[in-house]
C-alpha cells in the first residue's frame, strides 16, 4: 500500500468519523432538549401535586366539621325524644 492510499484512506477515516460524532452531538441536543421539556413537565406535576393535596385537607377539614354538626344534631333529636 502506497503513502498515497494509506493518506486517502486516513482522509476517509477522518470524514467518517467527523460524521459520526456530528450526528452523536446532534442527537446528544436532541436528548437535551427532551430532558428539559420533562423536567418542566415534572415540574408542573408537582406544582398541581401540591393543589390536589391542598384542596384534600381542605375537604377532609370540612368534612370533619360536617361530622360534628351531625353528632350535634343527632344529639340533639336524641334529647327531644326523652
Amino acid at each position: 500500500m502506497t503513502i498515497d492510499e494509506r493518506l486517502e484512506r486516513l482522509t476517509e477515516r477522518h470524514e467518517a468519523l467527523t460524521q459520526s460524532v456530528e450526528m452523536h452531538e446532534k442527537r446528544f441536543e436532541e436528548i437535551g432538549e427532551k430532558i428539559r421539556t420533562l423536567a418542566v413537565i415534572a415540574e408542573q406535576n408537582q406544582v398541581r401535586a401540591g393543589e390536589t393535596q391542598a384542596g384534600m385537607t381542605q375537604m377532609q377539614a370540612g368534612m370533619t366539621q360536617m361530622q360534628a354538626a351531625m353528632t350535634r344534631m343527632m344529639d340533639s333529636i336524641g334529647s327531644l325524644e326523652i
